[in-house]
């Protein structure tokens, strides 16, 4: 790295703001493209919290002040690792595909009903079907998505769309008979 940037990096660790925000507009290509290979929504901000604290933990005496590559590929390759802990830990934790905003999925033109809309949302909320299931039927009824363009998106057979979608709406069905 060159000299510029090893100085840089000295100041973000001394806690310059400018200095790091700098070293995340430099990074931001990286981050960007580790945020769209996780696809959940905090993925940008959870990337840039990791880059923060790499900064912060880096040891300087290790790199050569002269090689901006090698300073690169590290945070690089710290960034792939990463990115890989946060998506375990998002699929660990259900966060993968889970979060689902009902405002914000296009009206097909069906007559705004407040009982539908109060059903639907009761039904996505309770944990009666898994988290692929309610993207596949969300997808696939309220997106109008084809089994197809579902499969891709989750990357899973078509198969697999079909099963899930049977198997979740067997599954509201004997919910919606208990109540």
């Amino acid at each position: 790295m060159n000299t510029k940037m090893y100085d840089v990096i000295k100041l973000a660790k001394m806690n310059n703001k400018d200095a790091m925000q700098s070293l995340i507009d430099k990074f931001m290509p990286i981050i960007l493209k580790y945020e769209y290979k996780l696809r959940y929504v905090e993925a940008r901000t959870d990337l840039i919290i990791e880059f923060i604290q790499l900064i912060d933990k880096i040891d300087l005496s290790k790199f050569d002040s002269e090689k901006e590559g090698t300073f690169v590929v590290y945070v690089n390759k710290a960034l792939i690792s990463r990115s890989i802990n946060l998506l375990k830990k998002n699929i660990i934790n259900g966060k993968q595909n889970s979060e689902i905003c009902i405002d914000i999925i296009p009206d097909r033109g069906v007559e705004d009903n407040n009982f539908d809309n109060f059903l639907v949302r009761e039904i996505l909320s309770k944990k009666i079907i898994t988290d692929k299931q309610r993207v596949i039927l969300i997808n696939r009824y309220l997106r109008d998505k084809s089994d197809a363009e579902i499969a891709c998106d989750l990357k899973i057979s078509r198969q697999a769309v079909c099963e899930n979608r049977t198997r979740a709406i067997s599954k509201i069905r004997e919910y919606l008979n208990v109540i």
